[in-house]
């Protein structure tokens, strides 16, 4: 009898040092933790759990049923409406929970945002030994606000590049046409240009052809030098404008 009743105490020495780690274990996580028997009572949780659920940490009790929690949820959270309420619900009454449970929950308070005060909880479930389950509950609430900033970042960021590249196509379309009216004007005024001179190079060319004095001859061979020069300067110049053209 006194063997039995050593042993006795001696396992429950260890039940509750298991106990003691495993509390310890969990007030380390930063997650709001609890852990269910296969009745669906409380077995054990942290204090970021109590803090998750705005409840007193004299709220939660050993043997509470998940029903109570899952109250408290309900009444500060709301569920999407593809994966809702009934669906974890059901998840919890299942016998066999092959796969885990997640979903995400927004509050209904103010803030225009998510959850009590514009926070937002991920919820994840798991089955456990013994038919039993975990549930951890995290606030990602800041993640969700940053990933909305830089949604909206991005979206400004795209809008001021596209306005930007609109601006730049403009100033394009406006840059072809001047050089494309410079290009013509260019164009109408090299060949308006080009008669007379070729007028004047054929005239200059037949009185040198006619004198035959040193001195006049010498003045029109630089006439015509210069002539010459000034039409292909404006050959040069159609030479461009074409280019321009295309």
């Amino acid at each position: 009898t006194e063997l039995i009743r050593a042993e006795r105490a001696e396992r429950g020495r260890m039940l509750d040092g298991q106990a003691a780690i495993l509390q310890a274990t969990l007030e380390h996580l930063t997650l709001g933790v609890c852990l269910f028997d296969s009745g669906l009572r409380l077995l054990g949780w942290n204090s970021n759990l109590s803090q998750m659920l705005a409840l007193p940490v004299t709220r939660l009790r050993r043997g509470m049923h998940f029903d109570e929690i899952f109250h408290q949820l309900r009444t500060q959270f709301a569920f999407p409406a593809l994966q809702g309420a009934n669906q974890m619900s059901d998840w919890v009454r299942s016998v066999r929970r092959k796969r885990p449970f997640s979903v995400e929950v927004r509050g209904e308070g103010g803030g225009g945002g998510a959850g009590e005060g514009g926070r937002t909880l991920a919820i994840f479930a798991q089955e456990i030994p013994e038919g039993g389950f975990v549930l951890s509950i995290d606030d990602i609430t800041d993640h969700k606000r940053a990933l909305q900033s830089v949604s909206r970042a991005n979206e400004m960021l795209e809008t001021r590049v596209a306005a930007r590249t609109l601006e730049l196509e403009d100033a394009l379309a406006r840059a072809e046409r001047a050089n494309s009216s410079r290009a013509r004007f260019v164009a109408a005024v090299g060949h308006d240009l080009m008669q007379p001179l070729s007028a004047a190079t054929l005239y200059v060319g037949s009185l040198i052809e006619e004198i035959t004095q040193p001195g006049p001859r010498g003045k029109l061979d630089k006439i015509q030098r210069s002539l010459d020069s000034v039409s292909g300067l404006v050959e040069a110049l159609l030479d461009i404008s074409r280019l321009e053209a295309g």
